[in-house]
């Protein structure tokens, strides 16, 4: 008799191996309660700089950034340019005269390290971090 148990208890220990190796993957807590990538970006000028002076955006989805002019009556503008050396500009807004606000969409960037300037005010920089 306790062969045919030890038989037994081999031969269900096995099914849950089998049962266990087919079963599907479920995501992990950490991995069901992550956040959607950021898309939205808001960048404010006031006092003739930009804040925050560092943003950081995932690679490849598109992007909406919100430029904010808190700066009452002072013109600024708000341009994207792409590495390596910021010489060519991947999008720039309308002057905006403070207080004021826009909004424009950028498509997906490939990874790499962007600045934001101002084309009024060159001393304005942020940058744009795409990862």
């Amino acid at each position: 008799m306790p062969t045919v148990v030890r038989r037994l208890a081999i031969a269900v220990s096995g099914l849950a191996i089998i049962a266990v190796g087919c079963s599907p993957t479920l995501p992990t807590p950490s991995e069901a309660a992550a956040p959607p990538p950021v898309t939205d970006l808001t960048i404010r000028a006031e006092n003739v700089a930009f804040e925050p002076t560092a943003l950081a955006a995932p690679a490849g989805l598109p992007l909406e950034v919100t430029f904010q002019n808190a700066d009452v009556d002072i013109p600024h503008s708000l341009r994207l340019l792409a590495p390596p050396a910021f010489q060519r500009s991947l999008l720039e807004s309308e002057v905006v005269l403070g207080p004021a606000e826009v909004t424009m969409a950028i498509p997906g960037l490939a990874p790499g390290n962007y600045r934001f300037d101002c084309t009024i005010h060159p001393s304005m920089t942020a940058d744009l971090r795409v990862g």
